[in-house]
């Protein structure tokens, strides 16, 4: 089984043991691989939402939502806000038909009575 540099020099061409080959294995083994960073394209411009203003860019996107008190948009949301509103609902039926129970019965028998009847 051939080692990492019989590969390398064969793949390129060097004779095992000479002197070129000798340096070409040298300069790999110094070779260090640069890793670029990663580069993201800035985002498109858009019209504010909420002030109409131009806005061009993440940074002035941070600043546009910083400034007009936003966050950034998560379509989980939409079923969080949905939650949110069902369970407010939910819990301003409740208040309602307790304060209609409470008026019925402070009510005398007799409007009660008349009430009950449809």
């Amino acid at each position: 089984m051939q080692s990492d540099k019989e590969k390398y020099l064969e793949f390129w061409g060097y004779k095992l043991g000479t002197p070129e080959a000798d340096e070409a294995w040298r300069l790999k083994c110094e070779h260090t691989n640069r890793q670029a960073p990663a580069v993201f394209g800035d985002l498109p411009g858009y019209d504010s939402p909420v002030t109409g203003k131009w806005v061009e860019g993440r940074a002035a996107r941070r600043e546009d939502l910083r400034r007009n008190g936003c966050i950034p948009y998560d379509p989980e949301m939409k079923k969080d806000a949905a939650r949110t509103r069902a369970e407010l609902e939910r819990k301003a039926d409740a208040k309602l038909e307790h304060a209609a129970a409470r008026a019925f019965y402070q009510m005398p028998e007799s409007k009660r009575r008349l009430l009950s009847r449809g």
